[in-house]
């Protein structure tokens, strides 16, 4: 699931997803909550370890 959001976190980073009709800030916006995300899956896997 980790290179999922990781996946999806550089889509959004990237310059070329202008083409997606999404802000700048919005792609930020988007790669901060995946990041959020990811690091929230961090946490469950090591606590269910």
């Amino acid at each position: 699931m980790k290179k999922y959001i990781k996946y999806l976190r550089k889509y959004y980073e990237d310059k070329s997803t202008q083409d997606i009709g999404m802000s700048k800030e919005d792609r930020i916006e988007a790669s901060n909550f995946l990041l959020e995300i990811e690091r929230t899956v961090i946490k469950f896997s090591e606590e269910n370890m």
